[in-house]
């Protein structure tokens, strides 16, 4: 047992995205075997903070902290060669030291932390948790997901000597070209799934489906997500006669982007066959895997999505973009279902594929199905993230 190491679970918000999906696992996992575990936040952007729940009823403890980081260094340089250096730096310090104010005086011995700005503040305040070990988990693709890596940051990043993690091959090599380290330097672990956390009992095999095919598309809806081309290619689908429906499920973290999407399927006629779901429970979500025939994914990036693993455990055969994330966890038999980034004509053909030969719908379904089972299992994924805590 490891009750004298403490452990820090930083997520970017305490809800059901892809990355807190995992850090909630490895926070189980750890607390189960001993560590005392606290995961952390920041707000979320719809005010709901799902996660809470499932924290309690395991016993661990939480905090959510009460805002964003706002740390702007595009000012900053590493040459001091002008009295502007200073006064940036200055200003630098300050705007480190009011958001410090707003951090819990806690120490620990591991931070594991999340996409990029729990894992920022995990370093620029490494001091203040007592100088623990810092897990820099890059969640994306060979993506900047919209961060500026400038070479003050950089070298302020490097200098607290994180360990630098990916869940993809992707993702590793981002974290090598920026950083300037070597691959060797940064550990690879794959996305876990977990059957047990959501259902009690196993699912029965797929049935042949009829009738109108339905569709869905589960993600936070970023830009890198790519929703336009979703709707695009429905489009397309209701031109050529095809009677569907295509449920997208998340949430819009800026409500501008959601309004151009329903003013869009509102201009092409297509309020019959779109449906913008939101943010849904946990509960919702396993109905609509239940009750969909193929799962979509349109992203211009990603690490290793946890959606695609929803679906292919749910024994649904996947369209997805052609991207090296979601290469990883298809596998090689499936890369004919995966069509360019932005390509919305060549998503429509492939729905029309399946829709026109619904027989091979759960023959790929179980596919997929195997290949999670066998390829990313907690405990083998679990056994990682242990050979890793023991090497530092």
């Amino acid at each position: 047992m490891n009750h004298s190491k403490r452990v820090l679970i930083f997520l970017p918000c305490l809800t059901n995205g892809g990355a807190e999906k995992q850090g909630v696992l490895l926070a189980h996992y750890l607390h189960n075997k001993g560590y005392a575990v606290q995961v952390w936040g920041f707000p979320s952007p719809t005010g709901h903070a799902p996660l809470i729940s499932k924290l309690i009823e395991w016993g661990i403890d939480y905090k959510e902290i009460s805002a964003w980081p706002i740390l702007d260094w595009s000012k900053q340089t590493i040459f001091p060669l002008s009295w502007s250096f200073f006064r940036y730096r200055t200003s630098w310090r300050k705007q480190l030291a009011n958001y410090r104010n707003l951090l819990l005086k806690e120490t620990f011995d591991y931070i594991f932390a999340f996409t990029f700005w729990p894992c920022l503040v995990s370093i620029l305040f490494k001091h203040h948790f007592g100088e623990p070990i810092v897990f820099w988990i890059h969640r994306g693709g060979f993506d900047a997901a919209g961060m500026t890596y400038s070479r003050f940051i950089i070298r302020e990043i490097k200098a607290k000597t994180p360990i630098f993690v990916a869940n993809s091959e992707a993702g590793a090599k981002f974290l090598s070209t920026i950083f300037k380290t070597s691959l060797d330097n940064i550990a690879i672990i794959s996305n876990a799934y977990v059957p047990g956390y959501d259902v009690s009992a196993d699912i029965a095999p797929r049935a042949q489906s009829a009738g109108k095919i339905n569709l869905l598309h589960v993600a936070n809806l970023y830009s890198e997500k790519d929703p336009v081309t979703l709707i695009d290619s429905a489009y397309l689908l209701k031109e050529w006669g095809y009677d569907f429906h295509l449920r997208i499920a998340g949430d819009f973290p800026v409500q501008s982007d959601r309004d151009t999407l329903a003013t869009m399927i509102i201009n092409k006629n297509l309020g019959d066959f779109v449906t913008l779901l939101g943010g849904v429970s946990r509960f919702d979500l396993l109905h609509l895997l239940r009750t969909s025939d193929i799962g979509l994914l349109s992203s211009r990036s990603e690490g290793m999505p946890n959606c695609i693993m929803e679906y292919m455990y749910w024994r649904l055969p996947v369209i997805a973009t052609n991207i090296a994330g979601i290469c990883a966890v298809v596998g090689k038999d499936n890369e004919k279902w995966l069509y360019p980034v932005g390509d919305s004509l060549a998503l429509a053909r492939l729905v029309k594929i399946l829709a026109d030969h619904r027989e091979l719908i759960p023959v790929i379904g179980d596919v997929n199905r195997e290949i999670i089972m066998n390829n990313f299992n907690a405990e083998l994924i679990m056994k990682k993230w242990d050979e890793l805590i023991n090497a530092h």
